[in-house]
């Protein structure tokens, strides 16, 4: 498991100082980071070998600003020629999504 830990600004808000629905799979992306770099150390896109077919979240619970989150990434299926990635995000240790 990798843990990466999101400050949230301000911007990442709506008007209801909720996290927007649209920030949590820009950190999902910067979270896979640690396990990409397995696959390309450097993380150098013309030697990029991965790709990404499929994303899927479910929001279990309002983000709100001004409380850190933490994402966790883990492999969760190893397959011949593709594998699964399972990501959580958590705020005062409840899962969100």
């Amino acid at each position: 498991m990798f843990t990466r830990t999101i400050e949230p600004a301000f911007y990442d808000t709506d008007a209801l100082g909720h996290i927007n629905n649209t920030r949590l799979p820009a950190w999902f992306e910067l979270a896979r980071n640690d396990l990409f770099k397995l696959f390309t150390p450097d993380l150098n896109p013309k030697q990029w070998r991965l790709i990404m077919a499929r994303m899927e979240v479910d929001y279990r619970a309002e983000l709100f600003y001004g409380h850190d989150i933490e994402i966790r990434t883990y492999l969760t299926r190893l397959g011949n020629s593709s594998f699964t990635v399972t990501q959580e995000a958590r705020q005062h240790c409840t899962l969100t999504n």
